[in-house]
């Protein structure tokens, strides 16, 4: 099921992303988790990056390191990231600095490159990142976090009080209309809120920011 969406625009000169897990950012706020999958040792989740304009190398396309999907990393998160301090970024994510703990050939690191509408699939250990963009062209994406019906997602408190994305500065994001998507199959553990399937002819009521 669909838990999650969110763009990744890549602006004009921006730096890269450092190499992470998808798993390393399931720790949003830095305090708890946001995914409770029932066995961290099997594959909970994969995510759905889909090109919005052509990705290139120039423009700061995704990168993969081959043979990190077979588990999760060590993490060292500093937080919160000291903008005053000189660094060249490399391994910030918004306003934490995280490090993978995990040896990285270069020889091993693949660009993606990618004309839009292209996609590709990979799951929460793999470790990847993307390029600077040195073009004067803004690079947009879109991904998709998809996990298995018997993961939890978000903690109730989190469900009535908020969800706080410390780790990019966002805080006070109200979950009320939050439901996961079914993509195939049936859920058979009623863990999370889904949303239901919508008849003929009609069209869910859009979200009032």
């Amino acid at each position: 099921m669909l838990w999650r969406t969110q763009f990744f625009p890549k602006a004009p000169s921006e730096e890269g992303t450092p190499l992470h897990q998808a798993s390393t950012y399931l720790l949003d706020n830095l305090k708890e988790p946001v995914v409770y999958p029932p066995n961290l040792n099997e594959l909970f989740q994969l995510t759905c990056w889909i090109a919005l304009t052509d990705a290139t190398k120039e423009n700061g396309c995704m990168v993969v390191v081959k043979g990190t999907n077979k588990q999760i990393a060590p993490l060292k998160i500093s937080k919160p990231y000291d903008t005053q301090k000189s660094d060249d970024g490399s391994k910030r994510f918004g306003t934490a600095k995280i490090e993978v703990d995990l040896q990285v050939n270069s020889e091993d690191v693949m660009p993606i490159e990618m004309k839009a509408g292209q996609f590709f699939i990979f799951s929460e250990r793999s470790l990847h990142g993307s390029l600077g963009n040195q073009t004067a062209e803004g690079r947009w994406a879109v991904n998709g976090r998809i996990v298995r019906p018997d993961t939890r997602l978000y903690t109730d408190k989190m469900l009535k009080e908020g969800h706080m994305y410390k780790v990019v500065g966002v805080k006070d994001i109200c979950l009320d209309r939050w439901q996961t998507v079914p993509i195939r199959g049936e859920d058979r553990f009623g863990c999370n809120q889904r949303l239901k399937d919508v008849p003929a002819g009609e069209s869910i009521e859009p979200v009032k920011v």
